[in-house]
């Protein structure tokens, strides 16, 4: 009787079982029996009670399968989300799905909905269904909403007092009492609000997205918490984002807004603007990590120099010319890691910076390191990408002082003469310098961290008062006040001459001078500077000051108590005779002297050669070495003069312009000295190498208001290192700023130290091209016969070679891109010419 008794108790427990489960929708069913994960695990092609109330996986996904009846489902009792989408379903009683905490019923038709039964429910996505009426006073625990594309007219949330996240898009609902809730998300799009009163009460509003509405103003500040913003197709047209400083996430687009300040969000990590934005600035936002701007036509120029944390940039159709994003940091975008974008860790990989579409203006990408840019950067091949650059470089704080020379040995006071010359500052690590104006003031800027200044670069026989000053900043905007007192150490006379070349000289015009005289010894002195020229090819106009005599080929300017390290200048203008007289390529020798020389310390430097080559033509935005091309290497211990000239050819006034030069590696930088500027202006130095030489509030006219004013330049020297060999090349670049414009680059110039000058150490290549710019032909015209023209694009790639033997040539470029290229033109005597191009 008991063996009966237990196997009649197994019948019926397997029976239990095995029950199977009626599904009335056949699409149910067949949905369930081949899901993945499994849910008919013993494959016999119908589901079990057991079957469903063993799977307790989180979710069930019940997408697209043409299901009408929901039967049967109650018995997945340890399912806590439901995701019921795109099915035919057109009524449904979800009170069987009481337990469940989360139910998607996206993209079916239903028109009602009862939810009375499920006191559990947390979650609730309706969109795109046709339901106009929903009552929500038993869903207590509801915590998010989702009524996207739906007939809701009215919404009562009264008794939720648990919701924090409310999306309404494409719904009817125009007011909304929100007053019982908390809300932390809401994403409000294409819904008839027109203010957004409404939700005010909602001060602990984290996420706000507004688009597709006629709400056309918000006052954020009073969300304090609000770390995400989104504002799309609205009338807002100004918002004030001041107050929100937890601000982490920013979208704005498809308005009319043309000016946004975040300057206060410093907390921001992404950015997204898809706006006629006409400047945007970023400097503050230092906590950026992704940057996208889409659409815009109204900025032209972007500075993400400190932006270090920067690691995801997209520039999509967009009218900007330049962008400077040398920032220390650009192994940020490498690909191959991940951008971290939100501070909960999400993020992008792949390619992190991204400015090849639709960008046709951008011309220039100012970058830490060129080669990693080519390899990780997204960029036109007809963009170039420079390592010198105009832009901030972050939070800083301020040397500032006076260098003074106490000459008569009793203390510096305000009487004794001030000083330029150079003062350092290093943290040993990074390097900072400048020199001080005529008026011997010096401000240089700095980071954080401990100081020690001092002044570099004087003759050994100074020394300085302190000889370093240290000091410690610890934050930023700090300003330290550090005076120099310089005195000698014994008793040195020694003079030093310099004629610069302002304009260049062509045949039947005035050329432009600038006699640079120095007292670099510790004695005040006073003396005579010649220059001699040959009369039979220019002739003398003016000068200030008047020479004191003219005898010849020869005029005197006598001086009289010129001090130690001070120096005075020279303007003239010698008249060039016209062709066939002079003509172009011809060299005008010029020497310019200073005595007394008997007893000086370097009477190398008294005597100065200059040999100028006539022009027909010019770029009046060039750089040149005024030794020219060769050097010998007995003089290698001898300054270097350089001479940069620069004009605004543009439309309008440049506010300010900056010219930055990256001294060659064979260069001391500690040498420099500032000979002569056209305008005031003050020079610094980065890291020993990065040179700016500085013209805040120049206000220079551009050429057509004045031709002459709308001109500039700077002459500095400085000498090689002590380890430069023979056939050692130094090499140099300038660009030239005007404004936020994107920089105009100047030729190289390349000086040798070679053991002998060649026989045709003044031989210049003058070459005309036309036309330019150039929409197919292009023709090369030379005074010599040509050997080979090259063309390169602006990543220094040759796009072709064509050998020649004649004294012209013609390149066609009608199947190249539009862009600027280079022709290089090398005569068969070995001398070369390189042109900018520019191809329509």
């Amino acid at each position: 009787m008991k063996k009966i008794t237990l196997l009649l108790f197994i019948f019926i427990y397997g029976a239990v079982q095995a029950q199977i489960i009626n599904f009335p929708d056949a699409n149910l069913k067949d949905a369930l029996v081949n899901h993945s994960p499994t849910i008919d695990t013993n494959n016999n092609g119908e589901i079990e009670v057991s079957e469903a109330t063993n799977y307790n996986i989180y979710y069930l996904t019940l997408q697209s399968k043409g299901i009408t009846d929901i039967t049967g489902l109650e018995n997945f009792t340890e399912v806590e989300e439901f995701r019921l989408s795109h099915n035919d379903i057109s009524s449904i009683d979800i009170s069987v799905l009481f337990w469940a905490k989360n139910i998607r019923l996206t993209g079916n038709d239903l028109t009602e909905l009862n939810t009375s039964s499920n006191i559990a429910l947390e979650e609730l996505s309706i969109s795109n269904n046709f339901i106009s009426n929903l009552d929500l006073s038993n869903n207590e625990n509801l915590f998010s909403l989702f009524a996207i594309s739906t007939n809701l007219s009215t919404l009562d949330v009264s008794n939720n007092l648990l919701l924090e996240e409310l999306f309404l898009w494409s719904t009817n609902i125009s007011t909304l009492d929100l007053s019982s809730n908390n809300l932390k998300r809401i994403n409000i799009a294409g819904t008839p609000f027109t203010t957004f009163d409404d939700f005010s009460s909602q001060t602990e509003l984290e996420y706000i997205s507004i688009s597709s509405t006629e709400i056309s103003t918000l006052d954020t500040s009073i969300f304090p918490n609000l770390k995400t913003l989104n504002i799309q197709t609205t009338d807002i047209l100004d918002i004030d984002l001041s107050q929100n400083t937890a601000l982490e996430s920013l979208d704005l687009g498809y308005s009319n807004m043309t000016s946004i300040d975040i300057s206060n969000n410093i907390n921001l990590r992404a950015l997204r603007v898809y706006l006629g934005l006409t400047s945007l600035d970023i400097s503050q936002n230092t906590e950026l990590r992704s940057l996208r701007i889409i659409n815009n036509s109204g900025i032209t120029s972007l500075d993400l120099s400190t932006n270090t944390n920067l690691c995801y940039v997209a520039i999509v159709n967009t009218s900007i010319e330049y962008i400077n994003v040398k920032n220390g940091a650009n192994t940020n975008f490498d690909p191959d890691t991940t951008c971290s974008i939100s501070s909960n860790g999400s993020g992008l990989g792949g390619i992190k910076f991204s400015a090849v579409s639709s960008n046709d203006n951008l011309a220039f990408i100012c970058v830490d390191d060129i080669d990693y840019a080519l390899t990780n950067f997204e960029v036109s091949d007809t963009v170039t990408l420079l390592d010198i650059c105009s832009g901030n470089i972050g939070e800083t704080n301020e040397f500032t002082g006076i260098i003074s020379y106490d000459e008569n040995n009793n203390g510096c006071d305000p009487d004794d003469q001030p000083i330029s010359a150079i003062v350092q500052s290093t943290d040993g690590v990074s390097n900072f310098a400048t020199t001080s104006i005529i008026t011997g003031d010096f401000s240089m800027q700095v980071f954080e961290g401990t100081y020690d200044t001092q002044v570099v670069g004087l003759p050994n026989y100074f020394t300085t008062d302190p000889i370093v000053h240290q000091n410690t900043f610890t934050g930023f905007n700090q300003t330290e006040n550090v005076n120099f007192c310089i005195t000698s150490t014994e008793t040195v006379n020694d003079l030093s001459v310099t004629l610069i070349p302002v304009s260049q000289a062509r045949p039947g015009f005035a050329a432009t001078y600038q006699i640079v005289y120095t007292n670099i010894g510790t004695t005040t002195l006073s003396g005579t500077v010649d220059l001699s020229f040959d009369d039979a090819l220019v002739g003398f106009e003016t000068s200030e000051p008047s020479p004191t005599n003219t005898a010849g080929n020869t005029l005197s300017w006598d001086f009289v108590d010129l001090q130690p390290l001070t120096s005075r200048t020279i303007d003239l203008v010698m008249l060039v005779e016209q062709p066939p007289v002079v003509q172009g390529d011809d060299i005008l020798q010029y020497t310019a002297s200073i005595s007394p020389n008997n007893d000086d310390q370097t009477p190398n430097d008294n005597t100065f050669e200059l040999n100028q080559v006539v022009v027909n033509s010019f770029d009046p935005n060039d750089k040149r070495c005024l030794e020219g091309d060769e050097v010998l290497i007995e003089n290698a211990d001898e300054y270097l003069h350089y001479l940069i000239r620069f004009q605004n050819t543009g439309t309008a006034s440049a506010i300010n312009i900056r010219v930055a030069d990256q001294l060659d590696e064979k260069l001391d930088w500690t040498t420099l000295v500032v000979e002569s500027l056209s305008h005031p202006g003050r020079t610094e130095i980065m890291n020993g190498h990065d040179v700016s030489f500085i013209f805040d509030d120049i206000n220079l006219p551009h050429e057509a208001a004045d031709p002459e004013g709308s001109n500039g330049f700077i002459a500095f020297k400085i000498k090689p290192k002590n380890t430069v060999v023979l056939e050692d090349t130094v090499e140099n670049t300038a660009f030239i700023f005007f404004d936020f414009n994107p920089p105009i680059i100047t030729n190289t110039t390349s000086t040798t130290f070679v053991e002998a000058l060649s026989v045709e150490d003044f031989a210049v290549l003058t070459v005309n091209l036309y036309p330019n710019p150039v929409s197919d032909i292009v023709t090369i015209e030379s005074a010599t016969r040509i050997e080979s023209v090259t063309l390169f694009n602006t990543l220094g790639q040759v796009v072709k070679t064509i050998p020649i033997n004649a004294y012209n040539s013609q390149i066609d470029m009608s199947t190249l891109h539009a862009g600027l290229y280079f022709i290089k033109t090398t005569s068969i005597t070995g001398t070369e010419a390189v042109k900018r191009v520019i191809k329509e």
